[in-house]
């Protein structure tokens, strides 16, 4: 199964789709608490946010690390070096 950030027709599902998944499985908090990630290369045009979805059973949180203006990368890649 693939997956696209907005999901795609037929078989691929949003990324939304599966942080709800494990945000029922874990039982966290339905919103998540957003924090910017810094910058550390403004030139590369892409910024990364960290959402987290907290107070889960057995104190579990659900993260996502949302790459924002840098296509599909590798984290690291010369392309986005922000995480």
């Amino acid at each position: 199964m693939s997956f696209f950030y907005e999901g795609a027709s037929g078989e691929m599902v949003t990324i939304g789709d599966i942080l709800s998944c494990w945000q029922t499985f874990n039982q966290t908090n339905s919103l998540a608490f957003v924090i910017p990630i810094a910058d550390i290369d403004p030139s590369d045009g892409g910024t990364v946010e960290k959402h987290s979805y907290d107070n889960g059973t057995n104190e579990s949180k659900v993260v996502h690390y949302k790459v924002i203006n840098s296509g599909h990368n590798w984290f690291g890649s010369a392309v986005n070096i922000d995480i």
